[in-house]
């Protein structure tokens, strides 16, 4: 049997129990859970030991192996001592890491939930050991489509299993539900400036937030107890009334892993990152389908491949259009059905049982060296991350073959480090 080894990340926090991972995000956020769900899946198949490494403690399913780690470096001692065939993890920002892993004897795929910038594509491109980088989703795979990273790449969307097939939604008209990290790039902030707008026109209308600064084990919270102090001051004058009270509008319900079904099924909108920025793809996107909770956010990134909109959801045009789309949801009860049932169509796309094949012939091609690459073509929008300008300059870079124009992402790489600069 194949040995592969998946390594959840470095994040600290509590012990998680992900010995049921089929009844959904125990709350540890998209990558892990995502990671998790594949081990599950490949456990399942009877075709692979599957080993999980990661800081934080996990009750993993009955035959999963577990070991906890103190730091990333450590992971390589343990992937040799199981004799690991593959070796599977996420994007990392860790030089010395970095220099292990160039030396291990197994072969490792990269799992770029994330976006990844010059440096690490020039690491995935030249260390022999890393044999593939899997993208999320299409629309970040096209983000890489002229640069050297994209001939060693391909793309698997995140898998995600129907666990209420016949579920009915008691649509009440008038709450959203918002669920992610309340930490800066999670849109959460972008929320709150327009919830005024909202309640000017349904005065009824609810926000229950499911979500926490501490989703990720990161922050000490400030004297709300829902976000880090510096993010929580800049949510102030949007949520807090004249006493320095949240307003009656605005529910938090903390990190909720399992029962957040129940919380979809009786709401009328949903809300992932209004922002846009850092989705790759936007599990909360499916895991609000699952729900027939019809979506409401940016016209970004990622959630070009989950959302499908003006039919499973809606994908605005700007922050004040988005305040619009969210009224329009909850005022005409037969689109917000309409969409809903959708949205539960259309999370037929991420089933394990369309994904999970996917993963099956990557890691019999890796196992057996017959991998090959094909640079895929680019999909709609061409404007999503200027995507018109990186298909230019893949077309002179492969094309006419004049290797020293740069990619975009050196491009913003650099431009980011001027930046911090």
């Amino acid at each position: 049997m194949m040995n592969i080894t998946i390594y959840l990340g470095p994040r600290t926090g509590s012990s998680v129990d992900a010995t049921h991972i089929e009844k959904g995000n125990p709350g540890v956020g998209g990558t892990p859970f995502c990671m998790l769900e594949l081990a599950v899946y490949l456990h399942d198949t009877r075709r692979y030991n599957v080993t999980i490494l990661a800081v934080r403690e996990y009750r993993l399913k009955q035959g999963i192996r577990f070991f906890q780690i103190e730091r990333d470096s450590d992971i390589c001692n343990v992937v040799e001592e199981l004799k690991t065939d593959i070796l599977i993890l996420s994007q990392f920002n860790n030089r010395n890491l970095e220099v292990k892993i160039a030396k291990l004897k197994c072969k490792v795929v990269i799992w770029s939930h994330n976006y990844i910038f010059s440096h690490f594509c020039n690491f995935i491109t030249n260390t022999p050991q890393i044999v593939c980088n899997v993208f999320v989703g299409k629309q970040l795979y096209d983000r890489y489509i002229d640069d050297d990273v994209i001939k060693k790449s391909t793309f698997i969307y995140n898998m995600y299993s129907d666990k209420f097939p016949d579920i009915k939604r008691e649509d009440d008209h008038k709450t959203v539900v918002y669920m992610g990290a309340l930490i800066p790039g999670k849109g959460f902030l972008e929320l709150c400036s327009i919830w005024k707008k909202v309640l000017n026109r349904i005065p009824e209308a609810k926000l229950l937030v499911m979500g926490s600064g501490k989703l990720y084990g990161e922050a000490e919270l400030g004297k709300l107890g829902i976000a880090s102090t510096k993010y929580e001051q800049l949510l102030e004058k949007y949520i807090l009334d004249t006493q320095g009270n949240i307003i009656p509008s605005v529910k938090f319900l903390g990190v909720v892993g399992e029962g957040k079904e129940e919380i979809f099924r009786k709401a009328s909108v949903g809300i992932v990152n209004p922002s846009g920025r850092t989705e790759t793809f936007g599990m909360g996107v499916v895991e609000m389908g699952e729900a027939r909770l019809p979506v409401v956010t940016i016209g970004k990134n990622g959630y070009f491949d989950t959302v499908q909109s003006g039919k499973s959801g809606i994908l605005s045009k700007s922050l004040d259009t988005m305040a619009d789309d969210i009224v329009k949801l909850l005022t005409d009860h037969s689109l917000n059905k309409k969409m809903g049932d959708e949205a539960k169509r259309n999370n037929q796309r991420f089933l394990p049982s369309v994904i999970g094949p996917q993963w099956d012939v990557l890691l019999e091609d890796i196992y057996s060296d017959t991998l090959k690459f094909e640079i895929l073509k680019p999909s709609r929008p061409y404007s999503n991350n200027f995507k018109w300008i990186r298909i230019c300059i893949s077309k002179i870079r492969f094309g006419l073959g004049i290797r020293y124009i740069p990619s975009m992402i050196k491009i913003e790489s650099y431009l980011v480090k001027l930046l911090y600069k």
